[in-house]
């Protein structure tokens, strides 16, 4: 009943996961930037410790922001990873609504016209249950009553008169 409405929820769910993954890699490449910059003040920081124009404690200030920066880029890596998993999650899901909308339509497996409905629109139906019966106006069946007293005389090739039983007149 909602599939319209799931399907177009999971396409707004894959456009705002793109945009969180682009966030994401925004993240990385901040984190990315702030180790490379704390990696070379702390190289610096240490290079100004051994020739004691630092203290130790900001010597070890650098590190640990250092260390802190190499940490905040793993954590970007990992939520960039986490968001790109959603995002192929959710397109996944989307597949799923599509097939699933896909397998609603009838078609019908020759050009005909439709003679009877089988089942009332919404109904729910096992899967071989026929919904709608159609005759294939390439083809003719003729159902005939035939008295037995006459059928002796009855060959193939002779000609017929078809009258509908509803238009007896056609």
């Amino acid at each position: 009943v909602d599939l319209n409405d799931r399907l177009q929820s999971a396409q707004l769910n894959i456009e705002k996961n793109e945009h969180v993954v682009e966030a994401s890699q925004a993240r990385l490449d901040e984190a990315k930037s702030r180790y490379t910059q704390a990696k070379h003040e702390n190289k610096r920081y240490s290079n100004l410790l051994k020739k004691k124009q630092v203290s130790r404690e900001l010597a070890e200030a650098k590190a640990t922001d250092a260390l802190a920066a190499s940490d905040q880029v793993r954590a970007a890596e990992a939520n960039l990873e986490g968001a790109r998993h959603d995002l192929q999650r959710m397109k996944s899901d989307l597949k799923g609504i599509q097939a699933q909308l896909d397998d609603l339509q009838l078609i019908s497996p020759v050009a005909g016209i439709v003679t009877a409905r089988e089942v009332e629109p919404g109904s729910l139906v096992v899967s071989g249950t026929p919904i709608l019966r159609i005759i294939d106006t390439t083809t003719l069946w003729v159902r005939v009553r035939i008295e037995q007293r006459g059928s002796a005389a009855i060959t193939t090739g002779l000609p017929a008169k078809i009258y509908l039983r509803s238009q007896q007149d056609k």
